[in-house]
């Protein structure tokens, strides 16, 4: 399996796992898996790549890397997707200044 997809999986299951302590609504439970099966919906290719690569970034995986929550958020509206707790935790994930007990903040 291509490391962007297991690890997707990982995160869902991991925040799945974490919800109910959490104390999350299944409304948001529900938003915050998809967000970590989606968070990086743009880089699939380039982190599967990434996994493998030996060298440091270059300057152009570095500004996709950085690029690609807004990059998946984008996406995940033009596909359909209307939920705002899922796209601001997908836009979101990187955020360093995110609430702590925020869906966006168990990204991290």
């Amino acid at each position: 399996m291509a490391y962007s997809a297991s690890h997707a999986i990982i995160c869902a299951s991991l925040c799945h796992l974490v919800a109910p302590e959490l104390k999350l609504s299944p409304e948001q439970a529900n938003s915050l898996s998809l967000a970590a099966l989606t968070m990086n919906v743009s880089m699939t290719r380039l982190q599967d790549d990434l996994a493998e690569q030996l060298n440091p970034l270059s300057d152009e995986q570095r500004l996709d890397v950085k690029a690609h929550a807004d990059r998946s958020a984008q996406y995940l509206r033009e596909l359909g997707v209307s939920d705002t707790a899922w796209l601001h935790a997908v836009a979101h994930h990187h955020d360093e200044d995110t609430q702590v007990g925020s869906l966006t903040h168990v990204l991290m």
